[in-house]
């Protein structure tokens, strides 16, 4: 079996993929910029935006599954600067396969424009995968969180999605470990919902929508997160309360 870096280890997917890989019997090392993060697998304390960290975290590695992120700050220093990095210091020949996000070359929104940005660098990489995957479920969820004064939550009309569970995704990139080169392009969920649907599902209450103008707004109407007709599509849907 191969010894499989997951890089961002902590994360809300790297918790669930840690555990996945190791029942399929893969040896893990788990990437966090800090240490206690990681349970049950080897952990390794590095960041990709300090290039000196990452050699001792890639060493003897057979394949890299690069899930950190950090949508919120330095976006673009993390998905670009860091992946390069990380695309660097691998032995050569070692496979990396890169999590992105359905719809992010059409979107525009920051954050999807710098995952776009890295998809470029890990496709003109040798023996670089990316694979796509649409909302997961508690991300999608936490869109739609009820505001506190209102009772409940406030959703873009007609924005759609399609959440996708967290262990899916897990387990198509279980599978990428044996031949990255045959991963999905894109994963996805088994349902297209607007937000305001999954409001209903997942607090059980309606959602007041408004409308969210410009091209974001058009994009998402459009279904531009949505996966095409080749997705891997698959996993349990989101739960109702």
């Amino acid at each position: 079996m191969s010894l499989v870096l997951v890089t961002g280890a902590s994360g809300a997917l790297g918790r669930v993929l840690v555990p996945a890989l190791l029942t399929a019997g893969h040896q893990v090392r788990g990437m966090s910029r800090g240490p206690g993060r990681v349970a049950g697998a080897e952990e390794v304390v590095a960041d990709v935006l300090d290039p000196a960290s990452l050699p001792p975290a890639l060493e003897g590695v057979d394949v890299v599954l690069h899930l950190a992120s950090s949508p919120r700050k330095d976006a673009r220093r993390t998905e670009v600067d860091g992946t390069g990095n990380l695309l660097a210091a691998r032995a050569p020949g070692t496979p990396l396969v890169y999590l992105s996000i359905v719809g992010c070359d059409r979107t525009p929104f920051g954050y999807y424009r710098a995952k776009t940005a890295a998809e470029a660098l890990v496709r003109e990489a040798s023996d670089g995968h990316v694979v796509r995957a649409t909302q997961f479920h508690g991300f999608a969820s936490s869109l739609v969180t009820p505001l506190p004064l209102l009772g409940r939550a406030v959703a873009p009309r007609g924005a759609l999605v399609q959440p996708v569970a967290e262990g899916f995704v897990a387990d198509v990139l279980v599978e990428a470990v044996a031949d990255p080169a045959a991963a999905p392009a894109e994963v996805g969920g088994p349902e297209q919902l607007e937000l305001a649907e999954v409001a209903r599902r997942v607090h059980g209450r309606r959602a007041l929508t408004v409308p969210l103008p410009g091209r974001l707004g058009a994009a998402l109407r459009a279904g531009s997160l949505l996966a095409g007709p080749d997705a891997r599509t698959g996993g349990r849907p989101l739960p109702s309360r």
